[in-house]
C-alpha cells in the first residue's frame, strides 16, 4: 500500500509541471497589455496565448503632426507658369499626418520557449497625408500673377491639382481600410515576469492612393508633363507602410 502511494505520488510530481505547462498556454489563461511606440504613432495592445506556439493581439495605434515648410522644385515643360508668373517658382508646403488603426494580430512562435516570432495579421482604419502650399519666389514669399494672366493648375504625379490665388491644398489618402500585414519580432507577450519588452519589424500594404482637393477626389489624367520631378519614385511606397514597434508590456494575470 505504502509502495503504491509512493508510486503515485512520484507520477504527480512528474506530470505536475507537464500540466502546469499545459495550463500556461490555456487559450485566454493570461492576459498582457502592451503600450508601443512605432511608425504608427503610440498604441495599446491587449494579447492572450492561443495555444504553445500561438498568441493573439489586438490593439489601436495614432498618429497625428504637422511638419513644417519644406520647399518642392518645380518643372515647368510647358512653360505655364513662366509664363504666368515671368520665373519658374517652388512649391513650399506644410506636409501633415494622421492615422488612426485597429489591428488584429497573430503571432507564432516556433520553439516555445523562444522569444522570435513571426506575425501575420491586418489592420483596420485610415491614413491621410495633407499638403498645404503656395507658390513662392526665391524669398519663400507668394509668387503674384503677371498682368492679364490665370493662375495656372499643376500636374503632381498625374493629377491635375488646381491654384487658388496660388495655393493648393491637396489630401493623399492612403489605400485601403483593411490592410493585411506581415512581420517578424522579439520578445514573449506571456512572460513568467509582469513586465517584459518586445520590439516588432514589418510592413502592412494599403494599395493604391488616391487624392482630394477642396473635398473632392481628383481623377488621375496623366498628360507626362508632371511638375514634381521624379515624384513617383515617393508615390510608389505609399502602398506600404513600414511598422518598426517598440513595446513595453505588463501581465495581468
Amino acid at each position: 500500500m505504502k509502495k503504491s502511494k509512493l508510486i503515485q505520488a512520484l507520477s504527480l510530481a512528474l506530470l505536475f509541471p507537464l500540466f502546469s505547462q499545459a495550463q500556461e498556454y490555456n487559450p485566454f489563461s493570461h492576459v498582457t497589455v502592451g503600450l508601443s511606440a512605432s511608425t504608427l504613432g503610440v498604441g495599446l495592445e491587449a494579447a492572450t496565448p492561443l495555444s504553445k506556439n500561438f498568441n493573439a493581439r489586438a490593439g489601436i495605434d495614432y498618429v497625428g503632426f504637422n511638419a513644417g515648410y519644406i520647399n518642392f522644385d518645380l518643372d515647368d515643360n510647358s512653360s505655364a507658369l513662366y509664363d504666368a508668373i515671368g520665373y519658374v517658382p517652388n512649391y513650399r508646403a506644410k506636409i501633415g499626418l494622421d492615422q488612426f488603426h485597429g489591428h488584429l494580430l497573430a503571432d507564432f512562435y516556433p520553439m516555445t520557449n523562444g522569444v522570435f516570432h513571426l506575425t501575420a495579421g491586418v489592420y483596420l482604419g485610415s491614413s491621410k497625408i495633407n499638403v498645404d502650399g503656395f507658390l513662392a519666389n526665391q524669398n519663400d514669399q507668394p509668387a503674384t500673377l503677371r498682368p492679364g494672366y490665370e493662375w495656372p493648375s499643376i500636374n503632381l504625379d498625374g493629377y491635375d491639382v488646381l491654384l487658388t490665388n496660388g495655393r493648393a491644398n491637396v489630401d493623399f489618402l492612403l489605400g485601403n481600410a483593411i490592410k493585411p500585414y506581415i512581420g517578424l519580432g522579439l520578445g514573449k507577450f506571456v512572460t513568467k515576469h509582469r513586465l517584459g519588452f518586445k520590439f516588432d519589424l514589418g510592413a502592412f500594404y494599403q494599395g493604391d492612393y488616391s487624392v482630394k482637393q477642396n473635398g473632392k477626389k481628383i481623377n488621375l489624367d496623366d498628360t507626362g508633363l508632371n511638375n514634381f520631378e521624379d515624384i513617383d519614385q515617393y508615390t510608389k511606397w505609399l502602398k506600404w507602410w513600414p511598422v518598426i514597434n517598440f513595446q513595453l508590456t505588463y501581465r495581468i494575470f
